[in-house]
């Protein structure tokens, strides 16, 4: 069931957005769990310009969205520890934002990747203003909550895909470079 009590029926079901556990989930997972090995291939691969810690910094943090994503951590923290959903996530968003400027600062070469790195987590922030707007005091505001939501999962997805377009377009740069060199 979704947030709001509802369970999704129908074909289409195992792909409903406002849901997790199901194959729009997985999804959802798997991207940001490929963004962040396309960052832990580049940390170990060093590019010139691209400060390794911040790539690892970027490839955990990714990795643990995805984990995040499937297992619903971020929804059960409230009632296991009593935090808000707010919270949990600013030392994390902290971290997040070191490592990403220290990618950022590299990809000075790659324009593409760059403006990809950029709209990554424009997607994301804005992806979690939508969160904020389907929920009031940690509980779903039920007339707007399905909209929003798919809007915030899809902006998600969309966050995660970003970084790996921009990781995709520096691997593939750094590894021609390296065949051309021998």
């Amino acid at each position: 069931s979704d947030e709001t009590g509802a369970r999704p029926v129908g074909r289409f079901a195992p792909f409903a957005l406002d849901t997790e556990t199901n194959a729009a989930a997985a999804y959802a997972a798997l991207l940001a769990f490929a963004a962040g090995a396309l960052a832990l291939a580049l940390a170990a691969l060093r590019p010139t310009g691209i400060p390794r810690w911040a790539l690892l910094v970027i490839a955990v943090v990714l990795g643990y969205l995805g984990v995040d994503e499937w297992f619903q951590i971020h929804e059960r923290l409230p009632q296991l520890f009593g935090i808000s959903r707010r919270l949990y996530f600013i030392p994390a968003a902290l971290i997040a934002f070191a490592g990403w400027v220290g990618v950022f600062r590299g990809l000075g070469r790659w324009p593409l990747a760059r403006a990809a790195w950029l709209a990554a987590p424009v997607a994301w922030v804005v992806s979690q203003v939508f969160a904020e707007v389907a929920w009031s005091n940690d509980d779903p505001v039920r007339s707007i909550y399905k909209p929003v939501t798919v809007a915030e999962e899809v902006l998600e997805m969309t966050g995660s895909f970003l970084f790996g377009v921009a990781l995709v377009i520096v691997l593939t740069s750094v590894l021609e470079r390296r065949a051309a060199n021998g």
